[in-house]
Formats: C-alpha cells, sequence, structure tokens
C-alpha cells in the first residue's frame, strides 16, 4: 500500500510540473523570435514524452497487477518462503536457486504466460530488474493472445 500511495504522490508532483511547463511554453508565446518557438517546441516535446511514459508505466503496473491476482486466484504464485536478510532482502543465493527452478519451468512450457509472471517474480528476487520487466512483457504478450 505504501507503494501505491508513493507511486500516486510522484505522479501527482509529474503531471503538476508537466502542467507548469506548458503554461511556460504558452507565455513563451509572446516571443515571435527564433528561440523563443524552439523553447517552445523542446517544452512540449519533453512535456508529452514525459506524460505518456508516466502513463505507461502506471498501465504497465495495473496490467502486472491484473495478471498477479489471477495467479493468486489459480494458487500459483510462489510463497515468499525465501531466506531473508536483516535488510529484508532475498538471499541472494536462495533467490538464484529458485530463479533456475523458474528458467527451466520457462524452458519446459514457453507457451504459458504463468511461467512467463513467475520468471519475471524469480529475476526480480535476483535483483535484475530489466530481465523481470522483460518476462513480465512477454507474460502480458502471452496473456492477451491467449484464449
Amino acid at each position: 500500500m505504501k507503494t501505491k500511495i508513493l507511486l500516486a504522490g510522484i505522479s501527482i508532483l509529474s503531471f503538476g510540473y508537466i502542467g507548469l511547463s506548458m503554461l511556460r511554453a504558452a507565455q513563451l508565446q509572446s516571443y515571435d523570435d527564433v528561440t523563443g518557438i524552439l523553447w517552445q517546441i523542446g517544452i512540449v516535446l519533453i512535456a508529452g514524452i514525459s506524460f505518456g511514459l508516466i502513463l505507461r508505466e502506471i498501465w504497465f503496473g495495473l496490467q502486472l497487477q491484473k495478471l498477479a491476482s489471477i495467479m493468486n486466484k489459480e494458487h500459483l504464485l510462489l510463497p515468499d518462503t525465501l531466506e531473508k536478510l536483516p535488510s529484508g532482502r532475498t538471499d541472494r543465493s536462495d533467490a538464484d536457486m529458485r530463479f533456475l527452478h523458474m528458467k527451466q519451468e520457462v524452458e519446459a512450457s514457453p507457451d504459458r504466460w504463468q511461467s512467463w509472471f513467475r520468471l519475471g517474480l524469480a529475476y526480480d528476487e535476483a535483483g535484475d530488474r530489466r530481465r523481470a520487466r522483460e518476462s513480465m512483457r512477454k507474460a502480458l504478450q502471452l496473456f492477451r493472445s491467449s484464449p
């Protein structure tokens, strides 16, 4: 729940900043020189890209939450039984063992979105966020194409 509140706060601040940037771009309309026009274009482009990226990440998170609730209903999520360090992070050797198991599961059934989702969770536990996101994207792709 703390993560959702933090995400909402950061999103609101980001959208506010984008709004202020757009106001600044509107104020630059009074400048008739090339520099003012270029600043306007730059501000609008950066604000638009930022807005799109934020929305894309929120949408990605909502879609993953949907998959997680389906997995939970089907009792396919792995229990959190891995050894924890005093910091609260998962012990690396335990996470690596789980990762190897999930990798074998994906190799055995590469067309199941559930396997890719679990592999993404294993990557995340092992600390490889980039591959975790790739696996989750693959799970979403397979979920959307499944009957």
